[in-house]
């Protein structure tokens, strides 16, 4: 029983050490192959804080209740 324990392991970690290495080599090889397809590499600027942290966003204006007074109870003042 012990025996067929240790060939289990065995084989259990020489199947996910093969397909690690299986991976790896796939993405080394089509990183290699593709480096010179000018559609592979993406734009060379940098982004600004909000493109980078929350996607590319419009220049949209605030909403009225933005620039509001938090003092007030009511819109009486306007």
């Amino acid at each position: 029983m012990a025996v067929l324990l240790l060939t289990l392991k065995i084989a259990l970690l020489a199947f996910i050490v093969g397909g690690a290495v299986a991976l790896i080599t796939r993405g080394i090889r089509r990183s290699r192959a593709n480096r010179l397809d000018p559609r592979w590499k993406g734009p060379r600027g940098q982004p600004g804080y909000e493109s980078q942290a929350f996607g590319a966003m419009p220049n949209t204006p605030l909403p009225d209740w933005a620039y509001g007074d938090d003092e007030r109870d009511g819109d009486e003042g306007r």
